[in-house]
């Protein structure tokens, strides 16, 4: 969980600096572009990184380092990590399932621009007509 909350931390950050530095450069549909791909990057190298993660803490537990784990290694952490690394369909198949939410992401980034969007104008057409009044 603490890692999902980095993970869209992280793509926030990366959002409002698009956002910050080429908000005038590029259209709404270009920064959203530009976040979704990095929100795909970001996924496939935090898989892949789990993955090389639970294969060091595997190979921590493997006393003489043969690539194989004898009765006298094999302990209840050993394998909890050897389920967590072999059932890994999900991090293998991260390239692909990171399309789709890739996409998923696009489509409420530039939905969410255009509400931002169409809101900050009604907001100062509101307040250019409490100007003139004043």
């Amino acid at each position: 969980m603490i890692s999902f909350i980095l993970f869209l931390t992280i793509n926030i950050v990366v959002f409002t600096l698009v956002k910050y530095y080429y908000g005038n450069k590029y259209s709404t549909f270009n920064q959203s572009v530009i976040c979704s791909l990095v929100f795909y990057v970001l996924a496939v190298i935090w898989a892949f990184g789990k993955s090389i993660y639970l294969k060091n803490e595997l190979d921590a537990l493997d006393l003489d380092r043969d690539g194989f784990f004898s009765p006298v290694e094999q302990t209840i952490e050993q394998q909890r990590l050897m389920r967590e690394v072999t059932s890994d369909l999900g991090r293998n198949l991260a390239p692909i399932t990171g399309i789709f939410y890739s996409i998923i992401y696009f489509i409420f980034l530039l939905i969410g621009q255009y509400f931002y969007i169409t809101i900050k104008k009604i907001i100062e057409k509101y307040n250019s007509k409490y100007q003139q009044s004043l």
